[in-house]
């Protein structure tokens, strides 16, 4: 991190305390559980979490969403559709790309220890399509 120099990568809030720490030389507590923005990659994606019901990554470029109780899963491009609105989860020319992000995904679980998304683990290709869904078949019943 040089003096001057704009950073644009993702980051979390919790990273500054241990930023500030390695910056001043004052020595981090033990129960600090973020690096510091000094340690991490200039890639490094951002880990999402909320409760135990959704689990993502998000790269400058993609944004990975799972949901355990809609057993369903989005991925977007940030940079061609910033507002999150063509979901190409179920797009095949995207394939390679959410298998990557879903491995990325699972590693960063076991990085963290993530308690509770081990569901992530159970994702297959009947997440990949809105309409094989819990949400796509309550969506049906009620247009029927």
């Amino acid at each position: 991190m040089r003096s001057g120099v704009r950073d644009d990568r993702l980051v979390y809030q919790a990273s500054i305390f241990p930023t500030l720490c390695a910056l001043t030389g004052v020595p981090m507590p033990s129960t600090v559980e973020f690096p510091s923005l000094i340690e991490s990659g200039d890639d490094d994606p951002a880990f999402l979490a909320y409760r135990h019901l959704q689990r993502g990554l998000r790269t400058r470029r993609w944004s990975l969403i799972a949901y355990a109780p809609a057993r369903r899963i989005q991925l977007f491009d940030l940079i061609a559709d910033p507002w999150q609105t063509r979901d190409l989860a179920a797009d095949p020319a995207y394939g390679d790309t959410l298998r990557r992000l879903l491995a990325a995904l699972r590693r960063r679980q076991g990085e963290l220890d993530d308690p509770s998304g081990g569901w992530v683990d159970q994702i297959d290709e009947s997440w990949h399509r809105p309409e094989d869904s819990a949400a796509g078949r309550t969506q049906r019943r009620r247009l029927q």
